[in-house]
């Protein structure tokens, strides 16, 4: 177990996520207007925050190859979509693509925050928050999802489940992101609820911050023995589960507190 003081010091020795003003000067193109379709390679830019109201579909959808979504820490937000949205913040469908990138964005209020299929893709330096299912989610070979904050994810009506980030697939990556606060819901509505911070399949997940699952929380699952390395991992609100599931994986120098069970599923 590790003390409250030292947890305290590491989470204020974190990577900040705050970002310089950004330039426009290598962008392709820019989405000025909602909901928006990227057919094209290249950088693809906001310039403002933008808002939207749809409760279905993608607000950025990208049918490319090699595209970048920059967002220049600009807003994109679906919160006017209400509580029970089933829209996507920026989303792919397709199983064939391949090295998109979303970075820079400050995504709030939709089902899934970042959802992309496909390989070779990045996820970095986002906000994600009010997402009411899982904040960042990929699924494909070798993606990578890295330097995000990721916060207040769940409570969405008839769904027990939460996710803060998925990377599911072969050798994917989540490294050095902060998970804050995933809710699985009300328990007894609809049985057990369920609250995962970071669930990856095979690959790292390394130098992460994973804080309050609710209620029944798991900090990190693995799913087919990854490596979980030098993770902090601390329950919080959660009134059971376990700090780190780890599939058969390698579980090094993470700490962890406050769960009711620190480690499963790990070799040492």
């Amino acid at each position: 177990m590790v003390r409250p003081v030292l947890l305290i010091a590491v989470l204020l020795a974190a990577p900040q996520l705050a970002h310089a003003a950004r330039s426009y000067d290598n962008c392709t193109g820019f989405i000025d207007a909602l909901p928006a379709t990227i057919s094209t390679r290249g950088t693809w830019c906001l310039r403002a925050d933008l808002d939207t109201a749809q409760s279905s579909g993608g607000a950025i959808t990208v049918n490319a190859d090699n595209v970048v979504v920059d967002c220049n820490d600009h807003r994109l937000s679906g919160l006017a979509g209400g509580g029970n949205t089933i829209a996507s913040g920026v989303v792919s469908r397709q199983a064939d693509r391949h090295n998109i990138t979303v970075r820079n964005c400050s995504i709030q209020g939709f089902r899934y925050g970042v959802a992309l299929i496909g390989f070779s893709h990045l996820v970095e330096g986002n906000t994600v928050e009010a997402s009411t299912y899982v904040g960042i989610a990929t699924r494909g070979q070798g993606n990578v999802v890295r330097d995000n904050l990721v916060r207040d994810t769940g409570g969405q009506a008839n769904t027990p489940t939460a996710y803060g980030i998925t990377v599911i697939g072969g050798e994917g990556v989540a490294m050095d992101n902060t998970v804050v606060y995933v809710d699985g819901g009300a328990p007894g509505a609809q049985g057990d609820t369920y609250a995962y911070g970071i669930m990856l399949q095979r690959g790292v997940v390394q130098r992460n911050r994973i804080l309050r699952m609710q209620f029944i929380g798991v900090g990190i699952q693995g799913l087919e023995a990854p490596m979980i390395l030098d993770n902090v991992v601390y329950g919080g609100s959660a009134e059971s589960g376990v700090a780190i599931s780890g599939g058969g994986g390698t579980c090094r120098g993470n700490q962890v507190a406050q769960w009711e069970a620190d480690y499963l599923s790990c070799t040492f």
